[in-house]
């Protein structure tokens, strides 16, 4: 068994929410929005054959085809030796999965533990509430935000990296190929729109 990240969210955040911040920041995409829903994104959500309280979220980023990360509709976690219960995902303690993690719990709020062999847990605000999900106003805003991402920079891999359990060893290519798909497709870089809290 391998170290893992663990992020959670709060209850009213879907699979698909999260599925679309993955989508979004490791691959080159294209996305509309139509009907509150993001549509044109290259990736799957399916029922998980592991579990009925799971989805399969399969992808491809610019160095890896076929990713694959379960995403739990209940996860249980420890957090200063007391269990908790919450919804996400549970990949390897890699810098990729940290850098997703970070835009993910930044975005909804919730928690990151960077490696599951150790009970710290970082609790952050999103910068959406309970309160924007209720609104179609609100749904639009979320929706724009995440399409409004972009691929992950170099900066948050190198960052993430340095919490991960597992190296990538091949982190100077890795994020030179993310920076130069930024620049080949005009892309956003979000480090210059809005700082992130961790």
């Amino acid at each position: 068994m391998g170290v893992d990240c663990k992020i959670i969210v709060p209850s009213y955040v879907s699979s698909e929410n999260i599925a679309n911040i993955i989508f979004i920041s490791s691959n080159h995409q294209n996305p509309i929005i139509e009907n509150n829903k993001i549509k044109n994104l290259q990736g799957s959500i399916n029922k998980s054959t592991f579990s009925q309280d799971c989805f399969d979220i399969t992808f491809s980023d610019l160095i890896q085809s076929n990713r694959y990360v379960l995403f739990h509709r209940e996860l249980i976690f420890q957090n200063n030796k007391d269990f908790r219960y919450g919804k996400g995902i549970s990949p390897r303690s890699t810098g990729f999965w940290i850098a997703i993690g970070r835009r993910i719990v930044n975005t909804f709020g919730g928690e990151i533990c960077y490696s599951d062999s150790s009970d710290i847990h970082k609790t952050v605000e999103g910068v959406f509430s309970k309160q924007d999900f209720l609104t179609t106003n609100g749904i639009q805003k979320i929706n724009e935000f995440i399409c409004n991402l972009g691929l992950l920079t170099s900066s948050e891999l190198l960052s993430a990296e340095q919490e991960a359990a597992y190296n990538d060893d091949d982190l100077e290519k890795t994020c030179s190929i993310y920076t130069q798909e930024s620049l080949n497709h005009h892309l956003p870089q979000i480090n210059s729109r809005k700082k992130f809290k961790i």
